[in-house]
């Protein structure tokens, strides 16, 4: 494997910044493939966290990120914010410069393990990009270049680590500073590097000591920039008076046993149960698709004993199965807070591209052709999973505003409504009556379910500069609602006192 040169098969050497013609061609083909499945993502759109950043500060505090091991979001956020580009109100920005960044992975992942045709290329980068887990982080529009810049760095940085100890150095200070603004990254450079280890063992032992030092170069580099991270985030965190949260801190001993609970009925939701952002028809023709090739390149080494490395073959099957699959759920969920949302599943995409290349490029051209003709079923589902979680994603909105006007409606045909200063909105539910079939998790649910979403997404339905109540007006609230009728009943919304109005909406 070489680390700055990768071969191909349309030029012999290319340099670490300049694409093959492969990889143009690869790069071209999944932009525009992911083009067709995410072109909503340009349209206006919020999530339950959106609204607040749309209507109110542009940034978090200090103190709010350096709890949540996130420093470095909170200068990104105020940097972008001074040049006129923050996140909130420059959207198409974040997300045009996430699936640059996406592809860009998927192409150094591929030069990572050393893959130089075609289709093998083509299957991993589409997978990387397109799996439907990965959309969800695209309806969180601002929050998309919180992912970008931090998986770019990161990848960037595992790919020129072993030019020199000088790039050494500046990859793992890269690497810090990515994992300052999203964690996540971690899961990605997992998966990337256990079927680094699955692609190698696959091919003659001719360059055993070339791949082994580069490897340990990546690892070592990458359990550096925790280290800095974390004893950063701790200093930070002291300096800010803030104590770090259950997302930056480790899993008590105690949650041991929950956790992996958690995660053996998570791997039943990866691998075949439907969910809303991923039916079992799709599951079950990944799982087939590989099951039927191996057992097809099987019977063809048994039929002709053709097949000199089929034990190391087998291995990193093995190595794929035991460090690959329980990569999915990612490395993150050593840590105190892990909600397995499609968003921190997203490495998956990752999981299932690096198996079917690894299958592909050991089997027979039967096999070959097997795995490619999957592939067409497959991306038209991720395709058309995508597109119905953005055209929901509007649908919820669309409710959303509608409601938050009618409620709006009400409350200025309240006496002495010039007065009303303060909303304090009780209760609330994730879901309509007419259901959002993709909705999972907080994506595509209502943000009437979000203590911080409440009032901003009734200012920005209706223009409104309400605020948050009072301690003490939001307990007077709440003792109102807890027996007062429920929305769209009249007395749902009173004024309970000069300048503050209760809305109770139904839990």
């Amino acid at each position: 494997m070489g680390a700055a040169t990768v071969s191909s098969p349309d030029t012999s050497e290319i340099k670490p910044c300049r694409l093959s013609q492969t990889e143009t061609r690869v790069a071209i083909l999944v932009l525009f493939l992911s083009f067709v499945a995410r072109w909503q993502m340009l349209s206006p759109g919020y999530s339950i966290d959106d609204y607040a950043l749309i209507t109110g500060p542009n940034s978090y505090s200090l103190g709010q990120m350096a709890a949540q091991g996130r420093v470095l979001t909170y200068y990104l956020q105020r940097a972008l914010a001074a040049l006129g580009a923050s996140a909130p109100h420059a959207q198409p920005l974040s997300q045009i410069l996430l699936t640059f960044v996406l592809v860009a992975v998927g192409l150094i992942v591929c030069r990572l393990w050393d893959m130089r045709t075609f289709a093998g290329s083509f299957v991993v980068v589409a997978m990387v990009v397109l799996h439907p887990y990965q959309s969800e982080i695209f309806t969180f529009r601002p929050a998309a270049l919180n992912l970008a810049i931090p998986l770019g760095l990161s990848f960037g940085a595992i790919l020129v680590c072993t030019r020199s100890t000088r790039y050494w150095i500046v990859s793992a200070v890269a690497l810090a500073c990515s994992l300052s603004i999203y964690q996540v990254v971690l899961n990605y450079l997992g998966m990337a590097l256990v079927f680094s280890i699955a692609f190698h063992l696959t091919r003659p032992a001719d360059s055993n000591r070339i791949f082994w030092r580069a490897l340990r170069s990546q690892v070592t580099v990458i359990l550096t920039a925790v280290v800095v991270y974390y004893a950063a985030t701790y200093a930070v965190s002291r300096i800010a008076g803030s104590a770090l949260t259950a997302r930056t801190t480790f899993l008590g001993t105690s949650a041991i046993t929950t956790r992996i609970d958690q995660i053996l009925t998570l791997y039943k939701v990866i691998l075949y149960r439907t969910e809303p952002i991923m039916p079992s028809a799709t599951k079950a023709l990944l799982l087939l698709t590989l099951g039927v090739a191996i057992m097809v390149h099987l019977a063809t080494c048994w039929r002709s004993w053709t097949c000199p490395a089929f034990r190391r073959q087998a291995l990193a099957i093995a190595l794929v199965v035991a460090g690959g699959l329980p990569l999915c759920a990612g490395i993150v969920l050593v840590l105190g807070e892990w909600w397995p949302v499609p968003r921190v599943l997203a490495q998956t995409g990752m999981f299932w591209g690096g198996s079917l290349a690894l299958v592909y490029s050991i089997v027979q051209p039967i096999g070959k052709r097997l795995i490619l003709g999957s592939m067409v079923l497959i991306l038209i589902s991720f395709i058309g999973i995508s597109n119905q979680v953005f055209s929901d994603q509007l649908r919820v909105n669309m409710r959303d505003l509608a409601t938050a006007g009618r409620i709006v409606g009400r409350i200025e045909s309240l006496p002495d409504f010039a007065q009303v200063r303060y909303l304090a909105v009780n209760g609330g539910s994730w879901r309509y009556p007419s259901p959002i079939l993709t909705a999972e998790g907080d994506m595509n649910v209502s943000a009437f379910i979000a203590a911080w979403a409440k009032v901003p997404l009734i200012n920005e339905a209706s223009g409104s500069a309400f605020e948050p109540p009072t301690p003490d007006a939001r307990k007077k609230a709440d003792a109102f609602c807890a027996t007062a009728p429920k929305w769209p009943a009249i007395e749902s919304i009173s004024k309970i006192d000069a300048n503050t109005v209760a809305v109770c909406l139904q839990k």
